[in-house]
């Protein structure tokens, strides 16, 4: 398999799952954060005003996580969360500092009202919310980080675009897709073969030519259409919806639970399940 050699820092890295799915992703955060503050009472952590020690921590908690989700949902549109060529281990990670800040303010002020009356507005005070806050806080977010460097320090999975052109140049060849509605029977090159995918009892498959993408739609189980495809050695099923033309694939980013296809013009990313992660890897160096 061919790897760029370009830089750690420059490789496309994974998006935080917490930042992919924001609504689930925060409130796993918010609650990782008020267990930890229960069971660890770290940072002389104490009881509030107002209420009890496990009562104040939930409203910290709450507050915290409330804030990140705007600042998470304007992170989100930065290109790399629908393009991952795009998203770098450093953009990961000033995603997250911007985060925690934010709810570090958050705990700032939400300390107005449920601790005891005092003169908490000096730098001083700021300081020492946001820190401790930042501590704690980014820990959800730095254990999916973490977890991810094992796919930066393997290497992203690229072609280089010259490369990819005279993959795409060679072994051009005319298929045709049987099925048992004679009209429905489908034929293309499979040079204009981007990838297929189920949907019930049907398959619909994406070509690129001229310029553009068309849609052609069969009913015609994906089964068969593998069948058919077999002796092609660069079309994979790589999930049970999805057979993929590897000479089209730009890049894929993910990790142990699975990779996502970046396919040239398409915008959609397709999945390599984790069953099939290894067959990919193995497939892809062929076609090389």
């Amino acid at each position: 398999m061919n790897i760029t050699s370009t830089h750690y820092f420059s490789r496309p890295f994974p998006v935080n799952i917490i930042l992919q799915r924001p609504l689930p992703g925060i409130t796993f955060a918010g609650l990782f954060i008020f267990a930890f503050l229960v069971l660890y009472r770290p940072l002389d952590a104490h009881a509030g005003a107002w209420f009890g020690y496990e009562l104040t921590m939930a409203m910290y908690s709450i507050a915290a996580a409330v804030a990140a989700i705007p600042v998470i949902m304007v992170i989100r549109m930065h290109p790399g969360i629908r393009n991952p060529e795009k998203w770098t281990i450093i953009v990961e990670l000033a995603a997250i500092l911007i985060i925690v800040l934010a709810m570090g303010l958050a705990v700032y002020f939400a300390a107005f009202f449920l601790e005891e009356p005092a003169d908490r507005w000096n730098l001083g005070t700021l300081i020492n919310s946001v820190t401790n806050t930042a501590l704690i806080g980014i820990l959800p977010f730095l254990a999916v980080t973490l977890f991810n460097l094992q796919f930066l320090f393997s290497g992203t999975t690229r072609l280089s675009e010259t490369a990819l052109q005279d993959a795409n140049r060679t072994g051009d060849q005319l298929v045709k897709i049987d099925t048992p509605i004679k009209k429905d029977e489908l034929s293309f090159r499979t040079s204009e073969f981007l990838y297929a995918v189920s949907e019930g009892n049907y398959v619909v498959f994406h070509l690129h030519g001229n310029g553009s993408i068309r849609r052609e739609m069969i009913r015609v189980p994906i089964s068969s259409v593998e069948e058919q495809l077999a002796s092609l050695p660069f079309i994979m099923r790589t999930h049970r919806a999805f057979l993929v033309n590897l000479k089209k694939v730009a890049s894929a980013s993910g990790n142990a639970l699975g990779l996502r296809l970046n396919i040239p013009p398409a915008s959609e990313q397709i999945p390599v399940s984790r069953s099939r992660i290894k067959r990919f890897r193995s497939m892809y160096r062929e076609i090389r």
